[in-house]
């Protein structure tokens, strides 16, 4: 089985293993076991929002400077 993100598990011997973006992740017992391992991965690896990213929406700066009129 092979997904669009980059996930794939493989027959080893009598073992599955998952590979991600080439490398591999872990090896299981059944292909039940390794698709619930991929799902949990990919909880795990939701992107973050940036350092700078403010998380409160329409607030304003805490800056007290002023700002030029002209």
């Amino acid at each position: 089985m092979i997904t669009k993100d980059g996930y794939a598990v493989v027959p080893w011997g009598e073992r599955f293993v998952i590979i991600y973006n080439g490398f591999q992740m872990s090896d299981h017992a059944t292909t039940d076991e390794a698709v619930a391992a991929i799902k949990k991965h990919r909880i795990k690896q939701k992107p973050k929002a940036p350092k700078g990213a403010s998380r409160k929406t329409g607030t304003r700066s805490n800056s007290k400077a002023k700002l030029p009129l002209e």
